[in-house]
C-alpha cells in the first residue's frame, strides 16, 4: 500500500479564494438577493410603505443585513444581533415583505456552526424567541393597499 507523499502536492495551487474573499462575496450576494428579491416580490403592487420611503431606509436596511454577513466569522454573535435588530426595525416600520431574512439565516447558521458551543446555541435560541415575539407583537396589518374602486394606480398613490 502506498503512503501519502506530501511533497507531491507542494506545487499545487488552490483555486479556492481566501476565506475573507468568500465572506465578502457571500455578503454581496445576500445583499443583492435581498434587495432584488424584495423589489421583484412587490413590483406592480401598491404597498403602504415602499422601500424608498424615509430616505430610502428600506433599501438601506435590506442591504445592510446582507452586507454585515461579511464579518460573520469574526463576530458571529454581533452579526446575529445586528441582523436581528435590522429585521425587527424593518418590519416595525412596515416595509414590504421579501427575502430580507437571508442575512439573518446566514447569521443564525454561522452562530450555531462556528460559535463556542452551548453558549452560542443558547444565544441563537434566545434570539429566535425574541424575534418571534417581536414579529408576533406587531399589529396584523397588510402592507398592501386595498384597491380603490374606479381609481387608477396613479390616483391611488396620491391618496
Amino acid at each position: 500500500m502506498e503512503t501519502y507523499d506530501r511533497g507531491m502536492w507542494d506545487g499545487v495551487i488552490s483555486l479556492r479564494p481566501p476565506v475573507w474573499t468568500q465572506d465578502v462575496l457571500l455578503a454581496l450576494f445576500v445583499a443583492v438577493m435581498q434587495v432584488h428579491g424584495t423589489v421583484v416580490r412587490n413590483s406592480g403592487e401598491l404597498v403602504l410603505r415602499p422601500l424608498a420611503d424615509l430616505g430610502n431606509l428600506g433599501y438601506v436596511l435590506v442591504a445592510a443585513s446582507g452586507v454585515v454577513v461579511a464579518v460573520r466569522r469574526r463576530w458571529p454573535v454581533a452579526v446575529f444581533v445586528v441582523t436581528a435588530l435590522i429585521s425587527i426595525a424593518y418590519y416595525a416600520l412596515d416595509f414590504p415583505d421579501g427575502p430580507g431574512w437571508l442575512g439573518l439565516f446566514v447569521a443564525i447558521y454561522t452562530l450555531t456552526a462556528l460559535g463556542d458551543g452551548h453558549r452560542s446555541l443558547m444565544a441563537a435560541g434566545a434570539g429566535i424567541v425574541v424575534l418571534a415575539a417581536c414579529w408576533l407583537a406587531q399589529p396584523p396589518t397588510s402592507n398592501h393597499r386595498p384597491p380603490s374602486a374606479g381609481c387608477t394606480s396613479e390616483s391611488a398613490l396620491r391618496s
